[in-house]
């Protein structure tokens, strides 16, 4: 093919101009294929033939003949630039380009989205942002080309003021315990980013590999046998908890719907289950992958390209309702007609990450932000600016919990002066303020019985603003559990067990520094004893956490439903139990004022238990004032855990 319809082909619509053979521009007249001389025309077509033979040396030689026997030739101009475009001698070609747009400045407007190319290629974007602008004010552009400049001219525009403003980047590579000889990538993390899991390849076949982190440094990474085949596994997420891991697997043989399906597998006694597919209700018959969990496991975020989208591949969500995911809804506002894909949901359940060719960027496929609003909108796409994006293709990104810290798999450049080991090694750099999601922290406790034993028992994290329950997990065999919180609101805990009393926290995660002072808990379970007029049980009280006043009154505010609730329940299932209900206050105010406050609080508790069924005479009530502190009167936290109300059995 000749040199100049390959030129066409990769930036070009060729246009086809009717009517007269020769105008008149600038005062000077051009001659084309058309109306040239008989002996520049056979020299063009020479020109031409060579051209088709890929013999670029001798094509432009003839193209030279051919001006010098028509100097106003402006088609052979155009060949010339054309040739020189595709052997990158970009100087020459923008001359050759110039001559035929100042000869005839309306013969070919695709010159100019060419000119306007080289501009940017020489990084000047005044010049190249104005040359597209003129391609695009003629009429006579076909649609795709006007969508293509239209895309190209944001793109410039995008990168002349992200040049100019650039953001603080400094990768730092994890290390060769992470990073081998051969290209790791795909990184995710457990909440509390003790565990990381990664892809590597091998032999050209992925898999995954787990590395943990001892004393703040993470161990040489290890192949995760039980989840390994000898085909590829990849494009994983792994829960805030490390219990469970949705990854990508493709071949119609693995899979029972489409080219690639989500996969699932559950960690048990410290080995990864087999893995299965995550079902028909998310995987379709066409690409599905790269799958990212919210940190409450209630919604699965990830790419496909199932019709229904607005461009290849585009993102979508599932929401999960008990153990059934819901049908998945497409992120109209942020696809575009590109492909946007990998998707990191943070833990803040709305901060969302993902890599587009669709919106203006720096190149290929840049990354980007958006942030999931209270009515359940998405805010415009955000790019993560320069450098963090440059003029190729970025990989995925993945943000720790604290939202300091960006994870990115990267050739050898991102590593700029510092060590590199393979094709790809996995990177982290400090995320820009206003990149950063919101702040979020970790609940992590051990459950365990009154030999100090680890318990199965049941957690349920339930957001007091509105009594509905945000999380639900059960701890592991060896007592365990993670809960991820976003900050700025109040919860109540719940670790439940049967034939056990239950257990309840309180957390107000109100100060942004929580987020570096997670919560780690020790939880013990006291197990229900049958009583008897011989060996009376009694425990100690039992402290409700999360049962709330209005300041000076005995009225109950909302927020202690919830918890009444599940002491009504273990009432109901346990009915031969009996209990008191016990007041206290501070010290704040007249004692005997404050003993009155107390027994209307423990009276306003017994009525909401006889309200929901149980009878007067398995339950009593006490006020004790402020005489049975369990902490110090000097401070307001004090005060605060003195002003409680608890139960105790009788």
């Amino acid at each position: 093919m000749q040199v100049f319809i390959g030129f066409i082909k990769i930036f070009l619509l060729i246009i086809l101009l009717s009517g007269c053979a020769t105008i008149k521009a600038q005062n000077n007249a051009y001659s084309t294929k058309k109306t040239t001389s008989t002996k520049a025309l056979g020299l063009y077509k020479k020109g031409e033939l060579a051209a088709r033979k890929n013999d670029y040396k001798k094509a432009n030689g003839f193209f030279h003949k051919a001006i010098k026997k028509d100097p106003q030739f402006v088609d052979a101009f155009i060949q010339l630039g054309g040739i020189a475009y595709e052997q990158k001698e970009f100087a020459k070609a923008k001359q050759h380009f110039a001559k035929a747009t100042q000869m005839a400045p309306d013969y070919k407007p695709r010159l100019y989205y060419t000119l306007g190319v080289i501009a940017f290629k020489e990084k000047n974007y005044p010049l190249a942002i104005k040359q597209i602008e003129h391609f695009l004010s003629f009429e006579k552009i076909n649609k795709r080309r006007r969508k293509s400049a239209t895309k190209k001219l944001a793109n410039i525009k995008f990168i002349a003021q992200a040049i100019q403003n650039p953001l603080p980047f400094k990768p730092q590579n994890l290390g060769e315990a992470i990073n081998s000889t051969n290209p790791e990538y795909l990184p995710s993390f457990t909440a509390d980013e003790q565990f990381m899991i990664f892809t590597r390849r091998v032999n050209n076949q992925e898999d995954f590999f787990l590395s943990q982190k001892v004393a703040g440094v993470f161990q040489p990474a290890s192949p995760i046998e039980e989840i390994n085949t000898d085909k590829n596994e990849g494009a994983q997420c792994i829960s805030a908890d490390g219990r469970f891991m949705a990854m990508t697997l493709c071949g119609r043989e693995r899979t029972a719907f489409g080219s690639c399906d989500i996969f699932a597998s559950v960690k048990r006694k410290g080995k990864w289950l087999a893995m299965r597919n995550i079902g028909k209700e998310i995987n379709s018959k066409y690409w599905d992958a790269q799958p990212s969990l919210t940190a409450n496991g209630d919604a699965l975020y990830f790419a496909s390209d199932r019709p229904g989208g607005k461009g290849g591949r585009d993102l979508w969500v599932s929401y999960r309702t008990g153990n059934k995911w819901g049908t998945p809804v497409n992120l109209a506002s942020i696809n575009t007609d590109g492909d946007d894909q990998a998707p990191f949901i943070h833990s803040d359940g709305k901060t969302l990450y993902f890599m587009s060719d669709g919106h203006p960027g720096m190149g290929e496929a840049d990354l980007f932000m958006s942030r999931k609003q209270a009515d359940g909108s998405w805010t415009k796409a955000v790019n993560l600016g320069y450098p963090i994006n440059d003029e190729g293709q970025q990989g995925a990104l993945v943000v720790s919990l604290d939202g300091r810290k960006g994870y990115f798999a990267g050739p050898k450049e991102s590593a700029g002066e510092g060590p590199f080991f393979g094709a790809i090694d996995i990177f982290e750099f400090e995320l820009p303020l206003s990149l950063r999601p919101d702040p979020v922290t970790y609940v992590k406790a051990f459950v365990h019985d009154q030999a100090n034993q680890p318990l199965e028992a049941q957690i349920q994290v339930v957001d007091l603003a509105n009594n509905k329950i945000y999380f639900t997990t059960l701890t592991d065999e060896l007592g365990l559990f993670l809960s991820v919180l976003p900050s700025g609101k109040n919860y109540a805990l719940h670790v439940t067990k049967p034939g056990y009393f239950f257990h309840s926290e309180n957390f107000q995660l109100t100060d942004i520094n929580d987020i570096h002072q997670p919560y780690e808990l020790k939880i013990q379970l006291n197990k229900i004893q049958k009583s008897t007029a011989d060996v009376p049980q009694k425990a100690s009280p039992i402290i409700l956490q999360n049962v709330f006043f209005d300041s000076g009154k005995s009225t109950l505010q909302p927020y202690s439903y919830y918890e009444l609730d599940q002491l009504a329940k273990l009432l109901i299932d346990q009915s031969a139990i009996k209990i008191q209900i016990n007041g206290h206050t501070d010290n704040v105010g007249r004692p005997a004022d404050n003993m009155t406050l107390s027994q209307k609080r423990a009276e306003a508790v017994y009525d909401y238990l006889i309200g929901k069924g149980i009878s007067a005479s398995r339950l009593s009530y006490k006020g004790f004032g402020e005489t049975q502190p369990i902490d110090s009167n000097e401070t307001a936290e004090g005060r605060r855990n003195n002003r409680r109300t608890e139960f105790e059995r009788l």
